[in-house]
């Protein structure tokens, strides 16, 4: 029996000791500045960005990502890039060169994570100390800085979702309103129209073709939640709603059919394999379905649409022009930018119009979006066959889900989702 108490004791003991250490943390709450700081701007948006980096990594790790947290990719990668960016406003600062330094592969999420905070307080704290700091301050690079760790915040957010960990902001009016989606979604009955319109159908009986007018209404209200939806910038789940209306082309024999509503945009470096290669699949599907899109609507490399291969800060962030995604029998391909496309073009003058596969290649063309001649489009992207049987196995889920509209099995693949 003492023994008992002494493992609860020892228990609570932890528990209080993890929560006190948090508490610690800067930004665990939002700051209030009791008289307007020094440089009061720059102070704010150091201190807003390091409540927000709190607040979306709070929480973040699960018993899962621990166990994965040093052989995987993600979300490690996300979070020392985040902490390189909070030296560059350090550096920012104090006027100092940026020198580089060697990530520890064994250093744990929450050492990353309280480091990665006392930046942001040592920058906000000598600003707000030091009334010539703004003198040194090297702005092109603090404001570069700023902009990356915020989307590598909104990109944590992202990993959240995708991982079924989703941020919840403390204070959010998200739940105070309904959007017009939302109260379109919830008017509509199990038969696909409103009350109101039911009642309109149904007038002095309805008559012999209430049936299909009920069913055309229907196809109508699903068109226009999907467009709701668009505007809204939300994503809807594969079900029924992509699928009341589908188109078909034909290229190179290959019949493709695919959703009126548009797949998800990836990221070059921070999507992880198995979402990376599901999302290629549904685009490819998508652009040889008779749709050209941009390449920034399928791609954002790292943070924006702009990629800099020769500024110094994004140096050390796009480190290649391509990435090879393994599945977890070391079989391996390699997707791969065209380096003229990729250094220093912004992705929205990119457009890509079509995909060819080959046995072991898969390329997608595209042109300048003001380029009128079709002649004028080159190879933008290659998925490439490096060793194994990945990408026949990409191909033959591709050749199965045109045909049909068929959920993606991450399981057939075995690909990481970290």
């Amino acid at each position: 029996m003492l023994y008992k108490k002494q493992v609860f004791c020892l228990l609570i003991f932890c528990i209080l000791y993890v929560q006190y250490n948090a508490a610690q943390l800067p930004y665990n709450k939002k700051e209030v500045y009791k008289k307007k700081p020094e440089g009061s701007i720059i102070v704010k948006a150091i201190d807003d960005l390091g409540y927000k980096y709190y607040s979306v990594t709070d929480s973040l790790m699960t018993d899962e990502l621990n166990a994965n947290f040093y052989s995987g990719k993600l979300p490690r990668l996300l979070l020392e890039d985040t902490y390189q960016m909070s030296e560059y406003i350090i550096n920012a600062i104090s006027g100092k060169e940026n020198l580089l330094k060697s990530n520890k592969k064994e250093i744990s999420f929450y050492e990353i994570r309280k480091n990665t905070l006392l930046n942001f307080k040592e920058a906000s704290n000598k600003l707000t100390n030091n009334k010539e700091a703004l003198l040194f301050l090297n702005w092109n690079r603090f404001l570069n800085a700023i902009a990356y760790v915020d989307a590598y915040c909104d990109e944590i957010i992202l990993f959240r979702n995708d991982m079924g960990n989703p941020y919840m902001p403390k204070q959010s009016n998200i739940n105070k309103y309904k959007s017009d989606s939302k109260i379109f979604e919830e008017s509509i009955g199990a038969d696909g129209i409103t009350n109101k319109q039911w009642m309109k159908i149904m007038e002095r009986g309805g008559g012999p073709g209430a049936h299909d007018r009920i069913r055309l209404t229907g196809r109508k209200n699903q068109e226009a939640l999907i467009k709701l939806k668009k505007k809204e910038r939300a994503s809807i789940k594969v079900g029924n709603l992509e699928k009341i209306k589908t188109t078909s082309s034909t290229i190179d024999g290959l019949t493709y059919m695919y959703s009126s509503f548009p797949p998800k945009q990836l990221s070059f470096l921070y999507s992880n394999d198995n979402e990376l290669v599901k999302g290629f699949v549904d685009w490819i599907i998508y652009i040889n379905s008779g749709n050209s899109v941009k390449l920034s609507e399928i791609l954002r490399v790292g943070l924006d649409v702009e990629i800099f291969t020769k500024n110094d800060i994004n140096q050390s962030l796009v480190r290649n022009v391509y990435r090879d995604i393994i599945d977890k029998k070391n079989n391996r391909v390699r997707l791969e930018f065209s380096t003229k496309h990729f250094d220093a073009i912004k992705f929205s003058d990119i457009k890509i119009t079509e995909v060819i596969i080959k046995k072991s290649l898969i390329r997608f063309f595209g042109r300048m979006d003001n380029s009128i001649q079709e002649s004028d489009k080159e190879i933008v992207i290659l998925l490439r066959h490096i060793d194994g049987n990945l990408l026949s196995s990409i191909i033959e889920i591709i050749n199965e889900r045109r045909k049909s509209l068929n959920e993606y099995d991450e399981s057939i693949l075995n690909l990481s989702r970290y």
